[in-house]
C-alpha cells in the first residue's frame, strides 16, 4: 500500500485480524486472562466472556486458546453464526475432539462424543470447549449445549464451557430457562484507556518497523478519544488517518488528518468527549450534571477531565433524556428543547445565551461501562483477581458485531437455518450407561 511506503512500514501495522503477531496486552487483556486462566484450571462448567463490539474478545480467545497446557487441557475452539444447526455444532465438536467419522445420527454422535470425552478424562486431561459469537446461538443450538453439559463420569461433569459474546449473551442465556443459572463466573473484556490506547497504537508501528513518532500527539489524543478504547475503531482511525496524511503529503500525521479520516467513519463523526465537556462549559458550572444527565455520561466524565465545576442540581422527574446512542450532529428534537427549557428556568439567565434560538448539540455513542481495572496486573495479590460470580445487568444489545473471518473445526460454512427439532434430553436417558465397562 503507498500510505504504508510513503511511512516506510513494512506491514500493515492497523488491520483488523485476530492474529497474535502485533497484540498488545494491555491492562483489560492482561486482567481478563488471569481470570480465564484461573476458571479454566478449576474446572469450572459455564463460564462468560463478555464485552461490547470492537474490543478484541476474538483477539484474547485466541490467546487463551493458544496457551492451554496440551498436557492438562483438551480445548475445542468453535465459531458459530445465526442459524446454525445443532448437528453442525455436534459434528464439528466431536471433529475438533478427534472423532474420525462425527454420524450424523443425533443418539449415535452423542455415543461417539461421550465415549472420546471418556477416553481424554482417562488421559487426566479436561475438555475445555470454546464457543465465540456465542450471543448468535439460537434455541436450538442452546438445547443441543445444554444436553453436552447433562455428560458426566462417575465423579464429575467432563466438560467445562467458556462462552465468549458481546452485550446480547447474558439476554439470550436467560431466554432459554437453566442455562444462566448453571454460569459460574462472568469475565468482562472492557476497552483501553486513552494512554493505552496510545500505547496501543506506539505498539504496532514499532512492531512492523516503524516508530512513535508517525503521529502527533494531539492525532494519538484525538485516535483514543473517538474509538474510545476499542482497538477495532483504534486500527481502522488510524489506518485512515495514516492515508489522509499520506494524500496531504505531510509527515508526521496530524489531527486535521485525524479529522479528515473520521468523516469517513459513521461512529467517528460528531463531537468528541472533550468538545462536549467544552460545551458543558460554556452553560456554567451549575449546569453541568442536569446536562449531562439529559444527554449521557461520556459528557460528564469528558467535563471532569478538563476540571469543569460541578454543583450537583437535582433534577425533575421529567428532566432526563434518553440518549440512543446516536453519533454526529442532530436538531435537538421537541422533547430536548423541554429540557433545556426547564434549564433555563432552573439555573437563570446569567448564562448568556438566548432561550428562544435554536440550538443543536454534537452527542457521540455512550462507551461500554466495562469492569474495574488494575494497575499493576503482575503485582496484584491474586484475591483482586476473583471476579464476582453475581451477573450484573446488560445493556440493550448492539448492532450486529462484523467478526472478522476465522478458523475454527469445519472448514466448510454451516448448513442453512432450518427449523429442526432437538430431542429432549430423556429420550437419550440411558445411552451412555455403562459405556465404559461394556468397550
Amino acid at each position: 500500500m503507498e500510505h504504508l511506503a510513503f511511512f516506510q512500514l513494512a506491514h500493515d501495522p492497523f488491520r483488523n485480524d485476530p492474529e497474535l503477531d502485533l497484540w498488545f496486552r494491555g491492562t483489560p487483556q492482561r486482567s481478563a486472562l488471569r481470570r480465564l486462566v484461573r476458571l479454566a484450571r478449576q474446572g469450572k462448567e459455564l463460564s462468560l466472556l463478555v464485552g461490547g463490539s470492537g474490543v478484541g474478545k476474538t483477539t484474547l480467545l485466541r490467546s487463551f486458546f493458544e496457551d492451554l497446557d496440551p498436557s492438562a487441557f483438551e480445548p475445542a475452539l468453535l465459531v458459530v453464526s445465526r442459524g446454525v444447526e445443532p448437528e453442525w455444532l455436534r459434528r464439528s465438536l466431536a471433529a475438533q475432539l478427534g472423532v474420525e467419522t462425527p454420524a450424523d445420527d443425533r443418539a449415535e454422535g452423542m455415543r461417539q462424543l461421550y465415549q472420546r470425552v471418556a477416553e481424554i478424562h482417562g488421559e487426566q486431561r479436561r475438555v475445555l470447549v470454546l464457543l465465540d459469537e456465542a450471543h448468535a446461538l439460537g434455541a436450538d443450538g442452546l438445547a443441543e449445549l445444554r444436553s453436552w453439559m447433562n455428560l458426566e463420569s462417575e465423579e464429575r461433569k467432563v466438560l467445562s464451557f467458556l462462552l465468549v459474546g458481546n452485550e446480547e449473551l447474558v439476554p439470550t442465556l436467560r431466554a432459554h430457562g437453566g442455562l444462566l443459572e448453571r454460569v459460574e463466573a462472568q469475565v468482562e473484556l472492557t476497552g483501553f484507556s486513552q494512554e493505552e490506547s496510545r500505547e496501543y497504537l506506539e505498539h504496532r508501528l514499532k512492531r512492523v518497523g516503524g516508530h512513535a513518532g508517525i503521529f502527533e500527539d494531539d492525532a494519538y489524543a484525538l485516535i483514543a478519544d473517538l474509538a474510545e478504547g476499542r482497538p477495532r475503531h483504534l486500527n481502522a482511525l488510524a489506518d485512515n488517518t495514516l492515508f489522509e496524511a499520506y494524500l496531504a503529503g505531510r509527515t508526521p500525521a496530524n489531527a486535521d488528518d485525524v479529522r479528515s479520516a473520521a468523516r469517513d467513519l459513521p461512529w467517528a463523526q460528531g463531537s468528541t468527549p472533550g468538545e462536549i465537556a467544552e460545551e458543558l462549559g460554556d452553560l456554567g458550572g451549575d449546569s453541568l450534571d442536569y446536562v449531562a444527565e439529559a444527554f449521557g455520561p461520556v459528557a460528564k466524565r469528558s467535563a471532569d477531565s478538563l476540571g469543569v465545576s460541578d454543583t450537583n442540581p437535582e433534577l425533575d422527574e421529567d428532566g432526563g433524556h434518553d440518549d440512543e446512542g446516536a453519533g454526529g450532529l442532530f436538531d435537538l428534537d421537541d422533547s430536548i428543547s423541554s429540557a433545556l427549557a426547564e434549564l433555563d428556568e432552573k439555573v437563570g439567565p446569567d448564562l448568556g445565551h438566548d432561550p428562544d434560538a435554536p440550538r443543536e448539540i454534537h452527542i457521540d455513542e455512550e462507551p461500554s461501562v466495562g469492569a474495574l481495572r488494575e494497575e499493576d496486573l503482575d503485582a496484584a495479590p491474586a484475591s483482586d483477581f476473583i471476579e464476582s460470580d453475581i451477573l450484573t445487568p446488560v445493556p440493550e444489545p448492539a448492532p450486529e458485531d462484523e467478526t472478522p473471518a476465522r478458523e475454527q473445526g469445519l472448514q466448510s460454512d454451516p448448513p442453512a437455518a432450518a427449523q429442526s427439532v432437538v430431542p429432549d434430553d430423556d429420550e437419550i436417558e440411558g445411552l451412555f450407561e455403562n459405556l465404559l465397562q461394556d468397550d
